[in-house]
């Protein structure tokens, strides 16, 4: 079987020999038979040197570009596309240049002559963090540091908060983005769970005990204790949506 030679070193090698090199000072440079290094200068000449073996594809060369193009764009903006998108998208382009429309060996032909492009497994982006930007973060940030300065705030009056919620598990998502990116999200526009744990600490080591939230259901009981760490938590009827727990030392 014939080596197969990138399009880079096609190039690299017909500009040394169309610069004044000689073939074979090429040939030895490049490890590339002196024969190829001939037919690659002489197919240049005739604008031949790129052109592919077997049948044309079915959307013309700019098409492609434009739908690769595409593809990424839609990466970087969110949400990525997936094979049955381009498919759809190919199609309707095709109808319109050839008169037909594409299917499945279209699509992997299209993805081998597009080796950047891979099919990911999308990470799942909920809307409010999709809609956070480095400026929001760096406000966050000096605003934070300007309190702490002025109410000269120590590690006791400091606390972090988070929350984690038992909820149906979210399934995962095949999409086609560029090969080797890190960022490949889609958006979860579903906010079904059932109940969350809200977790607070202080800088100086003093844990708040959890909160429970439950989002539409009204705790039915009056009172209700359990001890956490010695201390009481004691749940309230709440309206549905409210947080449901106050605590107190327990003796």
């Amino acid at each position: 079987m014939p080596n197969s030679y990138p399009t880079d070193v096609k190039t690299a090698v017909v500009a040394q020999v169309q610069s004044g090199k000689s073939v074979a000072t090429v040939s030895a440079d490049w490890s590339v038979p002196k024969c190829t290094v001939r037919k690659w200068g002489s197919k240049a000449q005739n604008g031949q040197l790129f052109c592919r073996h077997g049948p044309q594809p079915r959307l013309p060369d700019a098409a492609e570009r434009h739908l690769y193009d595409w593809i990424v764009g839609r990466q970087l903006v969110r949400p990525p596309v997936d094979r049955a998108f381009i498919l759809k998208k190919a199609s309707e382009i095709s109808l319109l240049v050839a008169g037909t429309s594409v299917g499945e060996g279209w699509y992997s032909r299209f993805m081998g002559r597009h080796p950047q492009l891979s099919t990911r497994i999308a990470q799942t982006l909920p809307p409010k963090r999709n809609c956070v930007t480095g400026g929001d973060m760096a406000t966050l940030f000096d605003t934070l540091a300007k309190l702490v300065i002025e109410l000269q705030l120590d590690g006791s009056r400091i606390f972090n908060m988070n929350e984690t919620a038992f909820q149906t598990r979210k399934k995962s998502k095949r999409v086609v983005a560029v090969r080797g990116s890190t960022k490949v999200w889609c958006l979860d526009p579903a906010v079904n769970f059932h109940l969350s744990i809200v977790a607070c600490g202080s800088a100086a080591g003093f844990v708040v005990p959890p909160a429970f939230i439950l989002p539409g259901t009204t705790v039915q009981l009056d009172t209700f204790c359990t001890s956490v760490a010695n201390t009481v938590l004691r749940l309230r009827r709440l309206r549905p949506g409210s947080l449901i727990c106050t605590y107190s030392k327990s003796g």
